[in-house]
């Protein structure tokens, strides 16, 4: 298992590995960090972590829309990937209860899994959809 590490800062607390701190300390130990870190590096810290981690999620969702999933959902928002025919090779679609809410075109399978992320969407079953069938 491995061992984690919980920082403050203004709003709270979050925790991550024992090693990505080490990794992202300058030049002195952790327990040195430990003792004398401020709110100010713990914020910083904890942007950096959220920004890696949100590039290991976007990474991800890219790597599954190239195994061919394509079915999302955001609250009551349904969403759907599928080829474009607006002069892109992918579009994404998006509904609530009312209908169309949007669409996004891009490219790239990694350009368009950061957009959906950004949007909030995760991937779903079919089974968990209402508008879309």
């Amino acid at each position: 298992m491995k061992q984690t590490v919980e920082l403050y800062t203004y709003d709270g607390t979050f925790e991550v590995e024992t090693q990505w701190l080490e990794n992202n300390i300058e030049s002195m130990s952790l327990n040195e960090f430990l003792s004398t870190y401020t709110w100010d590096e713990g914020e910083w810290l904890h942007i950096m972590y959220s920004a890696e981690q949100d590039e290991k999620a976007i990474a991800h969702l890219a790597k599954q829309l190239k195994q061919g999933y394509s079915l999302f959902k955001n609250g009551k928002q349904e969403g759907i990937l599928h080829a474009s025919n607006k002069g892109y090779e992918y579009q994404f679609s998006y509904f609530d209860e009312y209908g169309a809410v949007g669409d996004l075109q891009e490219n790239t399978l990694e350009k368009m899994a950061r957009k959906i992320y950004e949007l909030g969407f995760r991937l779903c079953d079919k089974s968990e959809l209402k508008i879309i069938k």
